[in-house]
């Protein structure tokens, strides 16, 4: 990074999934390319930087909640001036 790179970074959270749903974010934990649509239609490369996974583990429920954090590809900067 040059001095005075500014790169923006978010945390994604998902609700409980059932392990049946949540087998598009494994395998998204694992994609070379992933892009983040912004709530203003802005779509961003990103890295994602880590996850955390949490199990609710109730006899019946087998939920999945995911926390991950990503960085934007480019620094904040050159991505909008």
């Amino acid at each position: 990074k040059r001095i005075g790179d500014t790169t923006e970074s978010f945390v994604l959270n998902t609700g409980f999934l059932t392990e049946n749903n949540a087998q598009a974010l494994e395998e998204l934990l694992v994609s070379e390319y992933v892009w983040l649509t912004q709530s203003d239609s802005t779509v961003i490369p990103v890295n994602i930087t880590d996850n955390n996974v949490k199990r609710k583990t109730h006899l019946n429920d087998k939920l999945i909640q995911y926390t991950i954090n990503v960085e934007a590809s480019a620094p904040y900067l050159n991505n909008y001036r």
